[in-house]
C-alpha cells in the first residue's frame, strides 16, 4: 500500500528456531544480537512488502548464525497496518 509506505509503522518479527548448544565450547545464539541485526536491516532496507523483508531476513539469519533452514520461523506483525486487526505474515 502506497499509503503505508509514507508512514513509519511499528512492526514485530517473531523469530524461532533449532541449534545445537555446545556448553564446552560456548556456542549460542545471543537473541540480542539477532535483534539488533533485524533491527538495523528493516530501518536500511525499505522493503516494498512484507513477505520481502521475511524472504531476506531467513537468508541473513541462516548465513549468519548458522541456523538450520528447516527450523527457523519467522512472523512480522503490523498492528497498526488495519484498523480492527492486526496484519501478520509468517514464513
Amino acid at each position: 500500500m502506497p499509503k503505508e509506505r509514507k508512514i513509519k509503522q511499528v512492526i514485530f518479527v517473531d523469530i524461532s528456531c533449532k541449534y545445537q548448544y555446545d556448553n564446552q565450547i560456548k556456542n549460542y545464539i545471543s537473541y540480542v544480537d539477532i535483534s539488533e541485526d533485524i533491527s538495523k536491516i528493516i530501518k536500511k532496507q525499505k522493503f516494498e512488502l512484507v513477505e520481502e523483508c521475511l524472504i531476506y531476513l531467513k537468508k541473513y539469519l541462516i548465513k549468519k548464525y548458522k541456523i538450520h533452514k528447516s527450523s527457523l520461523k519467522i512472523k512480522i506483525k503490523k498492528p497498526q497496518a488495519l484498523k480492527n486487526a492486526m496484519a501478520s505474515v509468517e514464513l
